[in-house]
């Protein structure tokens, strides 16, 4: 193992080992109670499937799983065409705090792949999702 170059390494205070000065700072962190809280994430549905699956022993379990912000969205602009669907899309990009305008190059297609995209990505960072002023949990 390589030794520790100069510019990283600190004096020990005057008058204790190395032993020491880690059992102080160990109790130091029981005193103060700290403790490391992991954020809350939600879990992908279809990850949870296959590991099911494979628990299982199946190969696979059948049926597609959908993400549930897509399926709100999907039902959000179910019937709509064109541009009726591109101004639902751009109102729920809106309802989430979300430029639509960024997009107005593309198609309604790929409008709707870039909305569902994007609020996955929130939802598994634990943010609210508002679609037809309906939460998805």
């Amino acid at each position: 193992m390589m030794d520790m170059p100069k510019f990283l390494r600190r004096p020990l205070p005057k008058g204790k080992t190395l032993m020491q000065v880690v059992r102080e700072n160990n109790k130091e962190a029981k005193e103060a109670k700290r403790v490391i809280v992991m954020p809350k994430i939600r879990s992908n549905p279809v990850k949870a499937q296959r590991s099911k699956a494979v628990r299982l022993g199946k190969r696979d379990e059948g049926g597609k799983v959908t993400h549930p912000t897509t399926e709100a969205v999907k039902a959000a602009t179910a019937g709509l065409t064109n541009g009726k669907r591109r101004k639902a899309l751009y109102k729920i990009a809106k309802e989430n705090g979300i430029g639509p305008e960024k997009w107005d190059h593309l198609n309604v297609g790929q409008v709707a792949m870039n909305l569902t995209n994007t609020l996955r990505g929130r939802y598994y960072k634990m943010e609210t999702i508002i679609v037809k002023g309906k939460e998805i949990a």
